[in-house]
């Protein structure tokens, strides 16, 4: 999906401009993210509105331009650098979820001052468009009972049923985390050869290298990763040499990164293999060998 959207803007020809481009990635992420946090664009869109017209009048205070504001920029950020991905989007929630409150709140007292006919009319559209939006259309139904790991899985489900990769990962590493969590000391480092940094945030463990996500090794970043490694591998081999880890994380395949498998294999060994349905199929988890001697034994 990530390198699907990433061709929009990449694939310049296929549409007339990269304006056009833009469009195209925010429609299909809106889509997605629409049907997550309707109740929140919605409620938004009411408020700025509102927002708007008390300006424009004359009867805004300073508040409600710094909210619009707020919110104005959040969004143009996203808009003028086209990363229309959920991450991304993180940043308008705290300006949005206000804004979405606030005109939510000021509708209904709106409604009030109708006559009683109009009043039924507009409350009572404003109730069933909130009952579809949080229970119907939307997936907040599931965050009243789904777990994080759940809610997880369900939010990367296939239309055939099958969990895609993206959310069976997630839950793979989480358990990793939770794994050298455990069995290291606060004060340990440890390296993760592939790119899951959340790791090193859910084990609370800091990296033992400046690089936390590998991601310039990819295809997603670079056409020669063999270049990429070359510039990358003698900076990280003199952190894990310096820092020694107490862990190595391997995702990507050692044999792609020679210095590391030899680093691993002299003083490493394989304390625990964690197993998955879709490639890599295994993650080892190699842990710093008692007899090391070039770094305090692990406890």
């Amino acid at each position: 999906m990530f390198e699907s959207n990433l061709g929009y803007i990449q694939r310049g020809h296929e549409y007339t401009s990269l304006q056009s481009s833009l469009l195209q990635l925010f429609y299909f992420r809106m889509k997605d993210i629409l049907s997550e946090s309707g109740i929140i664009w919605v409620g938004t869109m009411s408020a700025a509105v509102h927002l708007g017209w008390r300006i424009r009048r004359g009867k805004g205070e300073a508040s409600d331009r710094i909210l619009l504001w707020w919110a104005f920029w959040s969004f143009a950020i996203i808009w003028t650098t086209g990363t229309f991905f959920w991450h991304y989007f993180l940043q308008i929630i705290g300006p949005f979820s206000v804004l979405a409150a606030y005109g939510i709140v000021t509708n209904w007292k709106l409604a009030r001052s109708l006559s009683p006919l109009s009043r039924f009319v507009a409350q009572g559209g404003w109730t069933s468009l909130l009952v579809v939006l949080v229970f119907i259309k939307t997936d907040y139904k599931h965050f009243l009972s789904y777990t994080g790991a759940e809610q997880t899985m369900f939010q990367h489900e296939l239309s055939n049923g099958v969990f895609d990769e993206y959310g069976i990962g997630q839950i793979v590493r989480q358990e990793i985390a939770y794994y050298i969590r455990d069995h290291t000391d606060p004060k340990e480092t440890i390296y993760v050869w592939g790119i899951a940094p959340q790791i090193y945030f859910v084990a609370q463990r800091k990296a033992a290298t400046r690089y936390r996500n590998n991601y310039n090794m990819t295809l997603l970043v670079t056409d020669n990763p063999l270049k990429a490694l070359k510039a990358y591998a003698p900076s990280v081999m003199e952190d894990l040499r310096k820092s020694h880890p107490v862990y190595i994380v391997q995702i990507f395949r050692l044999e792609d990164f020679p210095e590391l498998q030899t680093f691993v294999r002299d003083q490493y060994v394989v304390d625990k293999d964690v197993k998955l349905l879709m490639p890599p199929y295994t993650i080892p988890l190699y842990r710093r060998r008692l007899d090391n001697p070039t770094a305090p034994n692990p406890r």
